[in-house]
Parts: C-alpha cells; structure tokens; sequence
C-alpha cells in the first residue's frame, strides 16, 4: 500500500507504516495462499471490530468497539490519531480478485491541555461503513494526562451470520497515535515514579507501544497484537508474506513447492497472494540465504552468575509482560537442538528463586541472548 495513498495517511507516521501494514496483514492471506484452501475461507486477521447491531445480536462475543489507554507528559502537547483498517469487498469472506481495501482516517484532536477532562468524537463514514474515535483525556498532574481511546463500528447491519457482516466489519483494526510537544509513557518500562498510573491504564483489545526509532518517544501503535516497544520488521525479511511473526525463509521455500495448478490459481486470485508467488519465484539463490537469519557475535561472553535485565520481545505468555524490567542472575547458557543460544535464569526478587537455582520447573526462564540487557553489576561469587 502506498502510504499516503491512503485517505487521511499523513506523513508523521511514515516511519512506522511498515510494522503497522503487518499489523494490516496479519493472517489476511496465509499458505498456501489460494481461495480453495479451507484456511482461507475463513478471515483469521486479529483485531476485526464488528457493526454494534450485529455485535449485539451475538451477545457481544464479537466485539463493536476496541479502545486503548496511554500516559502523555507535556502541557503542551498535541494529540493526532489515525485509525486504520481493511474494508472487505461484498461477500469477501473468501478470498477475492478485489477482497480488501485499506481505509484510514486521521484526527487532529489539537492540545491535550484544551481536551483536559473532556470527552470528544469524530466520526468516519464511507459507503457502508460507520465508525466512532472517540478520545477522553484526564490531567493527572500540571505536566501528566491519561488519554483513553475508543474506536466503534456504528454501521447499521442486520446481518446475523458473520460471513455476512465482515463487509461492514472494520477489520484488523488498530490505532496510530503522535505528540507533538509532548512524549508517550512506555506501557511495557514506564518510569518508577509513573508505574503506578501505567498500571491504572486500561487496554480492551489493543496494546499501546512506542514506536519509531529507538528511544524516540513521540509515536504509539496501539495493535490488536500485543507487541514490545519499537517493534521492527527484521531486514532479511524482503518479502511481505502476510504472517509476520512467521519464518519468510520457510513460507516462500513452501510456495515454490505448490503444484503448477495450485500456482496458476494465486496467479488469478487475490493481489496479495500472487504478489507473494512472484517475490518467491523472482528470489535468488543469494537473498533466499539473507532470509536465513544472522548470528550477531555479543561484545563479551555471558557468564553464570551474571546480573541482567529482562527485555523479553516474543511476548509468548503472560510471563513475557510481567518479567519486563525485572532483574535476573544467569544460572546457565544453553543451545536447544536448533543451535540457538538460551540464557537460563532466576529473577532476583521472586520468593522461590532458591528453587530456580535448583533447576525446579516455575522458578527458571529461558530467554534470548537479544531479550537481556546486561547491568554494570559483575557476576555473583
């Protein structure tokens, strides 16, 4: 998708399209990537937020608003939000030649000090589909406010089967937030002092992030998928196989594999899908071996006893988020049967940590050399 083709794209979050349009994408085509598949004629994007009547109708159990909640500090801050989504074609529950289009709309909310302990809505609407932002902000203190956001499908649809209502679904929906003057509050590492209010903040069904480069702290992508802050598309990864949390190498290495007929069907479906077939057969033997990963050397070698700092990034389990920050000592370094390195490790404050050093099960963890952030502390006699 051209960037700023999009209605209401602006340039302010450029830098972080390419890991929103994953987002986008995620598990909206998966292999093999043809209609006749039986996983594709079932839409498995993350995030869909369906019309309020048919929401309704099913007792809620498919959700008609998702929202987000995040810590600004600057009085004089000033609050953008783009909302972006796909938009089905009519009856693209399957897959089609013309299945999706990407819809965006941006809001200039001005400065949070004006919105303080308001409550504003700006609408969308286009064709069919009807939706609600809605922002709330809360002064906590002179330099700190609480911005919750809301995004609801207004849509009038009578429809009671979900097949039926995925074309006035906002789909695989998701929030870009910026700050002008201002600066966003990690949710994942917040300060000591505003730990506290980051818990308060509530999240119903998307996940604020920092986003941008690294240590900047003016763009948020709140995602239906929960993610770590500064996420990033890894640069082997050339070509966009809709599953971005998937092995590229893998997925195109199984699409050369399908048979002449299998190929001749994605050369006639949907765009995305035969935009995958072409990357795969045009690869060469050279990027087909960039797409195997590095193996980045470490400035010294890790060693048992040392003090570390946890940054999970695979968010696996509730584990991931809550180890976050926390400071563990390296029990051991091990390679699992792929030749990947694992830190073994105890986290200093846990009750049962004498147990971890046991090598008892509920006590150890096991991260990547990339998930920990060495401290100036030297190992534990």
């Amino acid at each position: 998708m051209n960037a700023r083709a999009a209605e209401g794209e602006a340039f302010e979050f450029d830098a972080i399209l390419p890991i929103a349009d994953a987002v986008l994408y995620e598990g909206y085509v998966l292999y093999p990537y043809r209609a006749s598949s039986q996983k594709n004629r079932v839409r498995w994007t993350f995030g869909g937020v369906y019309p309020r009547t048919y929401s309704h109708a099913q007792t809620g159990n498919d959700q008609c608003e998702v929202g987000t909640e995040c810590l600004v500090r600057g009085a004089d801050a000033r609050l953008v939000i783009t909302a972006r989504f796909l938009e089905l074609g009519n009856g693209a529950a399957e897959l089609g030649a013309d299945a999706a289009t990407p819809r965006s709309f941006r809001v200039d909310f001005g400065p949070l000090a004006a919105l303080s302990n308001t409550a504003v809505q700006r609408e969308y609407s286009a064709g069919r589909l009807h939706a609600e932002l809605a922002v709330r902000v809360t002064r906590l203190s002179t330099e700190l406010f609480r911005v919750r956001v809301t995004l609801s499908n207004e849509s009038n649809c009578p429809a009671l089967e979900r097949a039926h209502a995925l074309p006035e679904t906002l789909v695989a929906a998701h929030l870009l937030l910026a700050v002008n003057a201002g600066e966003f509050i990690s949710q994942l590492d917040p300060p000591a002092a505003l730990a506290e209010h980051a818990r308060a903040c509530e999240q119903r069904g998307l996940w604020p992030v920092l986003a941008g480069p690294e240590g900047s702290t003016d763009r948020v992508l709140a995602s239906p998928i929960i993610l770590y802050d500064y996420p990033r598309i890894a640069p082997e990864s050339s070509a966009d196989c809709c599953d971005g949390t998937e092995i590229d190498e893998i997925l195109l290495l199984r699409v050369l594999t399908l048979s002449d007929t299998e190929k001749q069907e994605l050369r006639t479906g949907e765009p995305r899908a035969r935009a995958i077939l072409a990357r795969a057969e045009a690869l060469s033997a050279e990027e087909l071996l960039r797409l195997h990963g590095r193996l980045e050397k470490p400035e010294r070698a890790i060693r048992v006893g040392e003090r570390v700092v946890l940054r999970p990034k695979a968010r696996a389990d509730i584990f991931d988020i809550a180890l976050v920050g926390r400071t563990a000592t390296v029990r051991s370094v091990e390679r699992d049967f792929e030749d990947r390195v694992h830190l073994s490790v105890t986290v200093d404050d846990d009750p049962g940590a004498d147990l971890g050093e046991l090598g008892l099960p509920g006590h150890r963890f096991y991260f990547f050399l990339d998930e920990i952030e060495r401290t100036n502390e030297g190992a534990q006699p």
